[in-house]
C-alpha cells in the first residue's frame, strides 16, 4: 500500500508542474499582446489562449492543493474531527463522479468538433484536463486515506 501512496503523491507532485508552465505560457501571451497592443497590432485570440490554459492551472494544480491541504475550508466542526472524514469520503465519490461525467463530456465536444471562435482550438483536450483535474482530487484523497491507514497501523492504532 505504501507504493500505492508513492505512486499517486508522485503523479499530483509533477502535475502542478504542468500548472505551472501553463502559467508561464500565460504570462507570456500576456506580455506578447501588450507588446503588441502598444504597436497597434494585438494578438489575436489572446483571451481564447489565457481562458485556456487558465483551465490547465487550476486542475492541474487543485490535486496538490488537496494532498497538501492547502485549500481554504471552513472548520465549522472541530470538535468533530469524524465529520473531516465523511466530508472527504464523499468529497472523493463526487470528484470521481464529476470525472466520469467530464469525460463523457469530454467525447461529446470532441464528437461535435466544439472549437473556440476565433482561433478554433477544439475544446475537448481542455475538457479531458478538467477531468484530470477531478480525477487528482480523488487520487489525492484515496492516498490520504490510505495514508491514514498506515499510520494508524503503525502506531497501534491510536493515531
Amino acid at each position: 500500500m505504501k507504493n500505492v501512496v508513492k505512486v499517486i503523491d508522485w503523479i499530483v507532485d509533477k502535475s502542478i508542474y504542468l500548472g505551472c508552465t501553463a502559467v508561464v505560457l500565460m504570462m507570456m501571451t500576456t506580455v506578447v499582446d501588450v507588446v503588441l497592443r502598444f504597436f497597434k497590432h494585438p494578438l489575436k485570440g489572446s483571451m481564447e489562449i489565457t481562458t485556456a490554459l487558465m483551465v490547465c492551472v487550476v486542475f492541474f494544480g487543485m490535486g496538490r492543493c488537496s494532498l497538501l491541504d492547502l485549500h481554504m475550508k471552513v472548520d465549522i466542526f472541530k470538535k468533530f474531527p469524524w465529520l473531516d472524514k465523511v466530508n472527504k469520503l464523499i468529497t472523493t465519490a463526487l470528484c470521481l463522479i464529476i470525472c466520469w461525467q467530464t469525460i463523457i463530456q469530454a467525447f461529446k465536444a470532441q464528437s461535435l468538433n466544439s472549437v473556440s471562435q476565433l482561433l478554433r482550438i477544439p475544446k475537448y483536450p481542455f475538457v479531458f484536463v478538467a477531468a484530470y483535474g477531478f480525477l487528482i482530487i480523488a487520487a489525492a484523497l484515496i492516498s490520504e486515506f490510505i495514508h491514514n491507514i498506515i499510520s494508524r497501523k503503525q502506531h497501534g492504532g491510536d493515531a
